[in-house]
């Protein structure tokens, strides 16, 4: 009987957890998505820091939900063949993304911001934009369904071509290396040389499309990531990599990215002008803007930060709660449960306190911090509750 993997679940749940507060940040401080234009801010100062609270957490935390998900996909993948694995996929991602698009953003929407569901002014693939752009924090899922769906058919056509493979090495009187004898390990040559990929890789999509711009409700510029933190974790799954990490190994790359990561951040968007104009190419931009894309020093050197970020923080907090939390309860399993109907409700329920908060007379530093206390366990609570509990919704949570 195979243990369970607590460790991955208690690490999921806190960044479900986490997701909530970024969330809250975003809404008090107008930095990265603009959620509620209209509530009363932070001031400067405290925009500016919760602003790189915010760029150093996007950096990596949903790399690291890829590479769980890609982690989990192969098992998926052989417990339920290409036919049941798709559809699995598909009523899983694919629904729960589709409901959110078609009836949970356009219902938040309207009653939060009298938003309507139809332009009619807009054009045929304008309208499609809009209604892509609806589906909000499940373009997550949208991507996701994408990514498995691939990993699948590849799978299905080498399946094959492996069998073949196999037989022939038997005759041959060759064996299957084991866990322990197989070549692939975290060295630091194998994570310097991702963190690379990742940054050339990502520094080329966002000549055309910057960190910021969202097409069809998705950032391209960001999915370099993504991607190879999705293979990355099917490539542990099929190496036994997560039983080899040890943690003095996740605990030299945890420092290095919140010491050499969180002050190099700092320090770049100081010495490149983050809060400066000039010209690039006779085009005068904002000093923000040449960090998120285009033939820039600056986007070249984000994208080889944030890879930095992104693999140092990913290995980082795998070796530290594989050797702290590693520990199930039955709250901690029932949180980790609940924590995709969170990610899934999650929003319209924190723009809802937020605009009941709005009113009262604290400033928004302590209404930030009462959110933040209220609102993480009341995700929770509904998910676990309600929402999980409704007929046919809670099959596919």
């Amino acid at each position: 009987m195979k243990k369970r993997m607590y460790y991955i679940d208690n690490l999921r749940t806190t960044l479900i957890a986490y997701l909530i507060i970024e969330h809250l940040i975003c809404i008090y401080s107008g930095v990265g998505w603009e959620l509620m234009p209209d509530v009363q801010r932070f001031g400067r100062a405290a925009s500016d820091a919760f602003g790189f609270i915010l760029m150093f957490q996007e950096s990596y935390f949903l790399g690291v939900l890829f590479f769980i998900a890609g982690y989990f996909v192969v098992g998926s993948y052989e417990r339920k063949g290409v036919f049941w694995f798709a559809k699995d996929r598909l009523l899983r991602l694919g629904l729960p993304a589709l409901l959110t698009m078609l009836l949970i953003s356009p219902i938040t929407n309207g009653l939060l911001f009298g938003d309507v569901w139809y332009n009619p002014s807009l054009g045929f693939w304008a309208q499609i934009n809009l209604l892509l752009n609806r589906v909000g924090v499940m373009w997550f899922a949208e991507a996701l369904l994408v990514f498995s769906l691939v990993y699948g058919i590849a799978q299905s056509r080498l399946s094959q071509k492996r069998i073949d493979s196999v037989k022939s090495l038997d005759a041959a009187g060759s064996i299957e290396p084991t866990p322990h004898s197989a070549g692939m390990a975290f060295t630091l040559r194998c994570e310097f040389g991702l963190i690379l990929c990742i940054a050339v890789f990502a520094f080329l999509i966002r000549i055309w499309f910057s960190s910021t711009r969202i097409v069809f409700g998705i950032r391209p510029g960001n999915f370099s990531s993504y991607i190879f933190l999705f293979v990355g974790g099917i490539l542990a799954r099929k190496g036994h990599l997560l039983a080899k990490l040890t943690y003095r190994h996740g605990l030299v790359w945890l420092a290095a990215g919140l010491f050499l990561g969180g002050g190099g951040g700092v320090a770049l968007f100081i010495l490149g002008g983050g809060t400066e104009a000039f010209n690039v190419f006779g085009v005068r931009i904002s000093g923000i803007e040449a960090f998120q894309g285009g033939l820039t020093w600056q986007s070249a050197a984000y994208t080889l930060w944030e890879s930095f970020v992104a693999i140092s923080m990913t290995v980082g907090l795998l070796a530290l709660f594989k050797e702290k939390f590693n520990r199930g309860t039955r709250m901690s399993c029932a949180l980790s449960a609940d924590a995709f109907a969170v990610y899934m409700f999650h929003l319209p329920v924190v723009m809802a306190v937020a605009t009941l908060a709005e009113p009262l007379p604290p400033p928004p530093i302590v209404k930030f911090v009462l959110l933040c206390v209220i609102c993480v366990p009341l995700c929770f609570a509904l998910a676990h509750y309600v929402f999980r509990r409704i007929p046919v919704l809670g099959r596919l949570l």
